[in-house]
């Protein structure tokens, strides 16, 4: 009995030592191993010395388009070249991009053959940086992945620099103010603008054809504008268009520029309280006025002129319920402004009206600087 318990105990320690053996050698296996899809260089170092397998090649993987119209559709063949001992396999290629397609002559090539991948690309609308890739996956052992990329810029057929709407900022001045800008192309050499176009009879536009040497290299065709405000534009917020008639080869085309800007030949602020100011439309809002008391209200006007610049010619008012003082400031020193003082009055006993909306009285200041100074006075006398 001792003797088959101890024989039984030996199977089983040896059976436990066997397993024990077998578990470690797959164990080591497979840390050695590891995940060959993404481990290449894992697999490399299981390729024996006399193993043959194929080697993938792409000597131009990147190609710069340099600039295309939107809705065209640009293409480029990649060489795809087999330089190993064995087959290669292209297992698959993955686009970027719905915008990207692509065509593969074979997926096989032999060893010192090659292949063509043809990239196919579009796109609707301007990208000012486009870059789309195609990953290729195949059986070299080395090399799984090889990306291949297109880039460059898609571009308007002509287009307006700087890009609008075109700002003039604020500007207080008497002399004529100018704007430059360019119609250029990155893609047609022969477009033609035709015709250029103010709707305002306050601005003129000019236009020449760019010199060869002041066209940026990337620029195939440009056309220098000059626009010039002129100082008798009425004060306040400028807001006009510049069309332009343009060819391009066979068809014509219209572009538009806003054109903006405020024209500040003078300064208008509130001195006191009681009423109020708006500087954009305005309007000087006194209230409501009592027939028995009246009211006025002062406001400081200044001007971009030298004192003895300025000759004041008329100051009128668009109904007899309004009485206007516009006075020099001789007090204020300045070598390039001219301070003017404005009394504005609703004279006591004046009669009951309602001045708002459309029925606001007006007030009208000419000078030989600044044709007209407009200002809209809304009250309500009771």
């Amino acid at each position: 009995m001792k003797l088959q318990t101890i024989i039984t105990a030996g199977v089983c320690a040896l059976l436990a030592l066997l397993i024990t053996v077998w578990l470690s050698g797959r164990f080591e296996v497979d840390l050695a191993g590891g995940d060959e899809t993404h481990s290449p260089t894992a697999r490399q170092s299981d390729i024996s010395a006399n193993e043959l397998y194929p080697v993938i090649v792409v000597d131009e993987p990147t190609f710069e388009f340099g600039v295309m119209e939107p809705n065209t559709e640009g293409t480029h063949d990649f060489v795809i070249r087999n330089e190993g001992e064995a087959p290669l396999l292209i297992k698959e290629v993955e686009i970027s991009c719905r915008c990207t397609s692509y065509e593969i002559a074979s997926r096989t090539v032999d060893p010192g053959e090659e292949t063509i991948l043809s990239l196919v690309w579009k796109d609707d609308k301007p990208v000012p940086v486009f870059r789309q890739t195609a990953k290729i996956y195949s059986t070299d052992p080395n090399r799984m992945l090889v990306t291949l990329e297109v880039k460059g810029k898609i571009d308007t057929p002509i287009l307006m620099m700087p890009e609008p709407p075109w700002d003039l900022g604020t500007f207080t001045t008497f002399e004529p103010v100018t704007y430059s800008a360019r119609i250029v192309s990155h893609l047609v050499d022969d477009f033609e603008v035709l015709e250029v176009v103010s709707e305002s009879e306050f601005v003129t536009a000019r236009l020449e054809p760019t010199p060869a040497e002041n066209r940026p290299p990337d620029v195939r065709n440009s056309f220098d504008v000059t626009l010039e405000v002129s100082p008798e534009t009425p004060i306040g917020k400028l807001d006009e268009t510049i069309a332009f008639r343009v060819r391009d080869r066979d068809h014509e085309l219209k572009l538009t520029a806003p054109l903006t800007g405020d024209f500040g030949l003078l300064r208008i602020v509130m001195a006191g309280s009681g009423a109020h100011w708006t500087q954009e439309s305005a309007v000087l809002d006194l209230g409501r006025v009592r027939t028995a008391e009246g009211k006025s209200a002062t406001l400081i006007v200044y001007m971009n002129a030298a004192n003895d610049q300025i000759v004041v010619h008329d100051v009128s008012t668009s109904t007899s319920d309004l009485a206007v003082e516009f006075k020099r400031d001789d007090n204020f020193k300045s070598p390039n402004r001219t301070k003017f003082v404005m009394n504005v009055a609703v004279p006591p006993g004046a009669r009951k009206v309602s001045r708002r909306g459309d029925r606001m009285a007006k007030l009208t200041v000419r000078t030989n600087k600044v044709p007209e100074i407009n200002i809209r006075v809304a009250y309500v006398v009771l």
